[in-house]
């Protein structure tokens, strides 16, 4: 099962071995893992591909830098950028909990590309790491929850590579 796996995601560096753009979520069935290298190349076709890989990757980093985000009160996002974002967040992780649960793997996917506008312009206009430390942790809870979300099918920051 697991060499069905390697086969089907979009990595074959890795065989007899879960590839690394699987996610560590989806255990390796034929019916999910079949329809891994659809929704990798679903994914990689839309325009926001490349930009919504490059957040996830800056989001990983940073959350790795800055330890867990715990305690985040959304109440105190101050800043249009980051309220926006979280009312999309909010919306899309609804429609992609669903198409999630459907099996629809490039729609969960899809349903990401929507947010690009809102993650760009959060990380423009947007400084993370607030001195505020209820803000940072509120900024920091944003960015985990946006992680999940985006890694719900597979590392996106992989995917687009």
């Amino acid at each position: 099962m697991l060499d069905r796996c390697a086969r089907c995601c979009a990595t074959r560096a890795t065989t007899r071995t879960r590839s690394r753009r699987c996610s560590p979520t989806i255990p390796p069935t034929s019916a999910r893992c079949g329809t891994a290298s659809r929704r990798c190349a679903t994914f990689r076709s839309l325009p926001e591909a490349g930009a919504l890989a490059a957040a996830n990757k800056r989001i990983q980093n940073i959350l790795r830098k800055s330890g867990p985000a715990d305690g985040a009160d959304f109440a105190l996002l101050q800043l249009p950028e980051e309220r926006k974002l979280h009312e999309s967040l909010t919306a899309v992780t609804l429609l992609a909990n669903r198409k999630y649960a459907a099996n629809d793997f490039a729609g969960t996917l899809t349903a990401l590309a929507a947010m690009r506008s809102d993650v760009d312009a959060f990380f423009d206009k947007v400084l993370v790491n607030a001195e505020d430390p209820k803000l940072r942790a509120a900024r920091l809870g944003l960015l985990a929850k946006l992680g999940q979300v985006m890694n719900m099918v597979a590392d996106i920051s992989k995917l687009s590579a």
